[in-house]
């Protein structure tokens, strides 16, 4: 995430928050619980991360970025089986957060994301009749109609 986000995105704000995430979540768990670990914000990495590629990587239509971080999300941030001594809120707040933070982020460095990214656009132009195109054989060279090499290459 640094080299895409900076140091100030991950790991100071990540932590950050996750030590705020921390905090709330001791304050709903009994008191002589422990809570040990950094789950929390690595589920905030993780809901950040999805938020950021939803935001950020436009090439595929909203729907099917959506259906992408469903599926992402069901498959490593959703348990399969549910234990006591696990503190869901602390993953639940975190990936929740995460996804808060990485919006705050791009609304923020919202021109810079676009001044960055790349749209390629294709563009068909009619050819009149009769008149000679170039097109691109297996060679990759450019050819005319009649498969000769011009003379101006």
């Amino acid at each position: 995430m640094i080299a895409y986000f900076g140091y100030l995105f991950f790991p100071v704000l990540g932590i950050f928050v996750g030590g705020l995430l921390n905090l709330v979540v001791l304050q709903t768990i009994p008191l002589h619980s422990t809570l040990v670990g950094v789950s929390g914000v690595v589920n905030w990495m993780g809901g950040a991360w999805l938020a950021l590629s939803w935001l950020v990587d436009r090439r595929d239509s909203a729907m099917r970025r959506g259906a992408k971080i469903v599926a992402v999300t069901i498959v490593l941030f959703v348990p399969d089986t549910f234990r006591p001594e696990i503190s869901y809120l602390s993953h639940f707040l975190g990936y929740f957060a995460g996804m808060f933070s990485a919006l705050v982020f791009y609304l923020i460095f919202r021109r810079k994301f676009r001044r960055e990214e790349i749209v390629a656009v294709k563009v068909e132009m009619p050819v009149p009749e009769g008149e000679a195109y170039w097109e691109v054989n297996e060679e990759n060279h450019k050819t005319s109609e009649n498969n000769e090499i011009p003379k101006s290459f």
